[in-house]
């Protein structure tokens, strides 16, 4: 029984490290550009509704986020004719994500505790697609 798990323990395990450096990066750039997020979010909160607000500086971040992405995280994969075009159907796809939850989430906790649940589902999401799809390495 056991055997089946040791013989796709190191598949796994190279998976894993492979693959957590680049998120840890990935996470630190969505840091930079949640936090632009965040802050055109709650400068236009007296304003706008939450979930404008929110989809107005989702797209500051996504601005913040592609160039972060393009020159750090996923450098050195030069597969693609125009990344941007992609990464900017997965970041809209991110504030798809991020408004719909949001929407969610404020009809039962507070706005910024929806906020924080919906960035978690964004990141998730956009990190997954921009690495397949995105920034997806040349194969040889």
């Amino acid at each position: 029984m056991s055997m089946g798990f040791e013989a796709t323990r190191p598949g796994a395990t190279a998976l894993i490290r492979r693959q957590l450096p680049l998120f840890l990066r990935y996470a630190v750039a969505g840091a930079v550009g949640t936090s632009c997020h965040y802050l055109t979010m709650f400068l236009l909160l007296g304003v706008l509704t939450p979930v404008i607000a929110s989809t107005v500086g989702a797209l500051v971040g996504l601005v913040v986020n592609y160039q972060i992405a393009r020159m750090w995280v996923f450098r050195g994969r030069d597969s693609l004719s125009y990344p941007f075009a992609k990464f900017f159907i997965v970041a809209l796809t991110g504030v798809g994500v991020n408004a719909a939850i949001l929407s969610l989430a404020i009809l039962y906790s507070p706005v910024w505790t929806g906020q924080i649940v919906a960035t978690g589902c964004a990141l998730l999401s956009g990190y997954v697609l921009n690495d397949l799809w995105s920034f997806r390495a040349r194969k040889a």
